[in-house]
């Protein structure tokens, strides 16, 4: 009784991941984000708004996730044709070792942390991964999308909610 609970809620999960959907439309302000990036740099969400002031594509992943692998990929590659727009990804519910090997099979080019103390995934609540936020010059959340991206959805998003046009 519990393996069948156990696999139907697994499937469910998996189903959800597939499946793109706006959770929620509207500004809210997006929590703060302070992380320390594999390159050893830090980054503060605050500050690159006040310094940078590009809207940020903040996508979350696990080693462990499944589409995360198909997803990063694409991510990378919209990413590597935009400079108007910052990337970036962090590894949340994972461990830091599995985290970092799986960046660097992957080896997207935009930066990419892990979630040391849990604070991001405890801000940035989701009810599955990948989740990606788009955070505008204000720092408000315009867009959340629960499950995997493909790159034309990603250029899609980032010309509805940003105006930035990206070439295929």
């Amino acid at each position: 009784m519990l393996t069948a609970l156990f696999l139907g809620v697994v499937g469910i999960g998996v189903l959800l991941s597939f499946f793109v959907s706006d959770a929620g439309r509207g500004a809210r302000p997006a929590p703060p984000v302070e992380v320390l990036l594999f390159d050893g740099t830090a980054f503060s969400l605050a500050g690159h708004l006040a310094e940078d002031g590009r809207p940020v594509v903040l996508n979350l992943w696990a080693s462990w996730c499944i589409p995360c692998r198909t997803e990063m990929p694409a991510f990378g590659r919209v990413a590597g044709q935009t400079d108007d727009v910052l990337f970036l990804g962090i590894a949340v519910e994972d461990q830091e070792q599995a985290a970092r090997a799986f960046a660097a099979e992957i080896g997207v080019g935009y930066p990419l942390a892990w979630d040391q103390g849990g604070e991001v995934a405890a801000a940035y609540a989701s009810v599955g991964l990948p989740t990606t936020y788009f955070v505008d010059r204000d720092g408000d959340i315009v867009r959340q999308a629960v499950g995997e991206i493909d790159a034309e959805t990603l250029r899609s998003i980032l010309a509805d909610e940003f105006g930035v046009r990206v070439g295929n």
